[in-house]
């Protein structure tokens, strides 16, 4: 299975696909990354936080960049509150007079309707994206800690399993950019409470001095997947602590950074 690859279009603008999402010709796939926008300062350039203190003007510009570059007609977003919280979009619930629409509170969407694209977004939490090629379902997820502790992956596989009768030998997923193993330090609270919920914790962790952990974050959340029968599992290998050129960090940059998106759209 092939890793992200990168996409530049003649704007500026640079966006990580999924080929084997894409290939299936279901589904057009996205991360964008801080390249090509308008934002400035600590934002530059291509920030899609709306909660952040870039100008609304900005933000609003870099949206309509990517609804113009991917050919979006309608896209749908989330307030996320790092819950388990997962909301469903079908078209007759969204107002046709916007093109850009927020569904609530949550941290997952999932829809069957064509033409809609959803999406999260990320400045270290990593996305999980969701397709059942039998049933044409989408889904995406927005997983930190907190997330993952809630194993926000595998309530989304539960929800499209009640909702559309999804099966996992249907499904492919992908675990995309995200703070990496190399650079998730956390105290050992954090360790503490995701140990309690994950006996094999310490295979996706290391202690380090002064009570701290690194966490692989995305390797636990691929064990959660695994452990719901999932094998189609593709893992991005970019950390977006690291890769200052092409990613915002909240951690790097000490909160005062701008978001990128994770885009799924039916088609």
């Amino acid at each position: 299975m092939k890793d992200f690859e990168i996409d530049q279009y003649n704007n500026g603008m640079a966006y990580l696909r999924i080929p084997d999402f894409d290939n299936t010709g279901m589904v057009k796939t996205a991360f964008t990354t801080r390249m090509g926008g308008v934002s400035k300062g600590p934002y530059h350039s291509f920030n899609l936080g709306k909660k952040t203190s870039d100008s609304p003007l900005d933000v609003q510009q870099n949206y309509e960049i990517v609804m113009d570059t991917l050919k979006i007609q309608k896209l749908v977003s989330l307030d996320q509150i790092h819950s388990d919280r997962i909301i469903e979009i079908k078209k007759e619930n969204l107002p046709m007079d916007q093109s850009q629409v927020t569904a609530g509170e949550g941290d997952a969407l999932i829809t069957n309707e064509r033409g809609i694209a959803i999406m999260t977004v990320h400045a270290d939490c990593v996305p999980i994206y969701f397709i059942d090629v039998k049933n044409k379902v989408i889904a995406l997820a927005h997983s930190g800690w907190k997330g993952t502790l809630k194993n926000i992956g595998a309530k989304t596989f539960y929800k499209m399993q009640e909702l559309y009768k999804s099966e996992a030998n249907n499904i492919k997923t992908a675990v995309g950019p995200g703070i990496g193993y190399c650079c998730f330090e956390t105290g050992e609270d954090v360790y503490e409470r995701l140990k309690a919920q994950y006996h094999y914790m310490d295979d996706y962790s290391r202690k380090v001095e002064n009570h701290k952990y690194f966490i692989n974050l995305k390797g636990l959340i691929k064990k959660q997947l695994e452990k719901i029968g999932f094998k189609d599992i593709i893992i991005s290998k970019d950390c977006t602590m690291c890769r200052r050129e092409l990613f915002f960090s909240h951690r790097r940059d000490k909160g005062i950074t701008g978001r990128m998106a994770a885009i799924i759209q039916l088609i």
